[in-house]
């Protein structure tokens, strides 16, 4: 579907992409990853012919279709957001204007009736009832409830907005999606239909993303772009993984050897430069080792090893929050919403958008005051806040040095350079000024400075956000090592499922605690979900349920059939690949294959097995919790 020929694009001194030549073909589903910076977003743009390379040309097949959705886009429209989701379908948008105009010509009197009859006749095989539906059913997968879809798209935030684009981009059916962080915007409700959807429609896809519960249900393919290069893996992001740590650890051990040749070479240089009937081997050796093109190994990742500054031990239960509920004007967010916190415990706060979550963060923050209840600090608690905004409030002219030391006293220097460059800032990387940094680095500027507080309770809203897969990982080891307690607040699944010892879920009508992470919760509520099942039988006609209990029932039945479904497609995955690697272990007997290919083809084997094995966990997993 697509060519790419020698490519090259460069920005100052870095190198995105350098002589790249490779192919993606129609259906491929393809997780594309990679450090803040290395040029993700610029790859998408080039595809999307929103940006040229330096030098090199991309083709794409005749009549195939791609669309593309950036991480942020600003739609400045006056319509509803059903016009805008709707408007994907222009044709038929179009031939209903025209028959809206010719229906005026015949009540004048003054129309071509042949050509109206045309326009009906058209409107008529294209189906506008069931692009209506259509629009309808994505527009409520995202979020949107009937009310919703009438609002105008001006009166909507910028995430919100993007989910109308995301809709709109649906709705066109492209042959090949180019997805730029789709998920950055969406609540766990939305990310899972979204998830579905993708796994049901037939197109393919490059998609960037920092979720790694989304890379691994959804691609089957991923690139890796870094040091200028593209690296190719067959699977999903945890066979990647696998497979990556054996690649470096491969190119690592040849540099290592080859800078020893190299050492050994120059001595030899040396020795023969001082004697007069060898000066002239000795040139010849230098030329020879000029010529040696040097193997680029990636850099050694940041080993997190640091002790937070701790102020005093908080008393046994920091946060208590009693009977609490907020409401704007007549519009109740949530009620009688009761939970304690015990020291020590990660607490992450779980709902769909709208219902609540960051208005009960706000409120325990003091940021709003809760209309009813009380929000009950414990003993001797220092708080430290993490907010989204935080980002936005750094001083652009200040060094990341200066702007955490100024926000820290007490702390000393050489701390502050040690938990920056355990946070991938790196030597002289310090001394950057704050205006020149991505989202991703303010990020981890921000989260420093938390860090640094001697806080014995963390408050974070949304911690991930712009961080890229391996800051995300520096992020969650610093987190697991911090003695204090958190309480926080993230869109990320995988994130919350390996940080949290509990899970607070915030319903209209008050919250229900789980003990455990992320995956034990829905556990816990397909449990649930099993239990009502089979006792509202036996409780007769006189059981009237709650709308609430409705609603929870719907969501934990709605995980068991997500649940199933990934097993099936685990299933299908890991007969795909038992026939993948039964097929190449018969090729291996062919007596034509010269050593080189019988190597490539041992390598592929046991990249499929790799990836069996991995599939074969997963489904493990699953069917154990259903």
């Amino acid at each position: 579907m697509f060519v790419a020929k020698n490519i090259n694009i460069q920005f100052g001194d870095q190198k995105i992409l350098t002589d790249a030549t490779f192919s993606i073909q129609a259906g491929e589903r393809i997780g594309l990853v990679g450090r803040n910076g290395s040029g993700k977003t610029t790859l998408l743009k080039m595809f999307a012919n929103r940006q040229g390379a330096d030098s090199g040309k991309i083709e794409l097949d005749k009549g195939k279709t791609v669309a593309y959705l950036p991480q942020e886009l600003v739609i400045a429209s006056d319509r509803t957001v059903f016009e805008e989701a709707f408007d994907a379908f222009e044709d038929l948008a179009e031939l209903e204007a025209e028959r809206n105009r010719f229906e005026e010509c015949v009540e004048a009197g003054v129309c071509d009736l042949e050509k109206y009859a045309e326009v009906c006749e058209k409107l008529l095989h294209a189906n506008p009832d069931a692009a209506r539906a259509e629009t309808v059913k994505i527009l409520k997968g995202l979020g949107f409830d009937e009310e919703a879809q009438q609002k105008p798209v001006a009166e909507l935030s910028i995430g919100w907005r993007m989910r109308v684009l995301l809709a709109n981009l649906l709705l066109r059916k492209a042959d090949f999606y180019l997805f730029d962080e789709p998920t950055n915007h969406l609540d766990i409700v939305a990310k899972e239909w979204f998830l579905e959807f993708m796994q049901e429609s037939r197109c393919g896809f490059m998609l960037v993303s920092h979720d790694r519960f989304f890379l691994d249900h959804l691609c089957e393919k991923v690139c890796e772009l870094s040091l200028g290069r593209m690296n190719w893996y067959r699977g999903n992001y945890s066979a990647f993984e696998v497979l990556r740590e054996e690649r470096v650890t491969q190119v690592r051990a040849a540099a290592e050897n080859q800078q020893k040749m190299i050492a050994k070479k120059r001595a030899t240089i040396d020795r023969f430069r001082a004697k007069a009937t060898k000066a002239k081997m000795a040139q010849s050796m230098m030329k020879e080792l000029a010529k040696v093109e040097l193997i680029e190994a990636e850099p050694e990742d940041a080993k997190l090893e640091f002790r937070f500054p701790m102020g005093e031990r908080s008393g046994e239960y920091p946060l208590r929050l009693d009977d609490v509920s907020f409401a704007y004007g007549d519009k109740k967010i949530f009620n009688d919403v009761n939970f304690t916190v015990r020291r020590g415990s990660r607490v992450a706060i779980v709902a769909p958008n709208g219902a609540g979550k960051t208005t009960l963060f706000n409120v325990i923050v003091d940021k709003l005051k809760a209309g009813v209840g009380d929000i009950v600090w414990g003993d001797r608690v220092k708080t430290a806040y993490f907010e989204q905004e935080q980002i936005q409030v750094l001083n652009p002219k200040a060094t990341v040095f200066e702007e955490v030391l100024s926000s820290t006293p007490g702390v000393t220097e050489q701390d502050v350079r040690r938990m920056l460059g355990a946070f991938l800032f790196p030597g002289d990387d310090v001394f950057k000024k704050i205006s020149v940094l991505s989202g991703g680095e303010r990020n981890r500027v921000a989260m420093t400075k938390v860090l640094l507080q001697k806080a014995n309770v963390l408050l974070l809203d949304e911690p991930t956000n712009h961080l890229d897969m391996h800051a995300k990982d520096v992020l969650l080891r610093a987190l697991q090592k911090y003695e204090g307690t958190i309480v926080f607040v993230s869109h990320d699944q995988d994130f919350v499922n390996r940080l949290s010892t509990h899970i607070v879920d915030l319903q209209l009508h008050g919250t229900h605690v789980y003990e455990g992470n992320y995956e034990s919760f829905l556990s816990q509520l397909s449990l649930a979900a099993g239990t009502a099942q089979g006792s509202s039988s036996t409780q007769g006609a006189g059981h009237v349920e709650s709308a609430d209990d409705r609603k929870r029932k719907k969501a934990r039945n709605a995980v068991v059939r997500e649940m199933r479904k990934k097993v099936g497609a685990l299933e299908r995955r890991v007969k795909k690949l038992e026939l993948e690697i039964s097929k190449k272990s018969e090729e291996l007997y062919d007596s034509k294959l010269n050593v080189e290919k019988r190597k490539a083809l041992d390598d592929e084997i046991a990249a499929l097995q790799t990836e069996l094995a991995e599939t074969q966990k997963q489904w493990e997993e699953l069917v154990s919790k259903l």
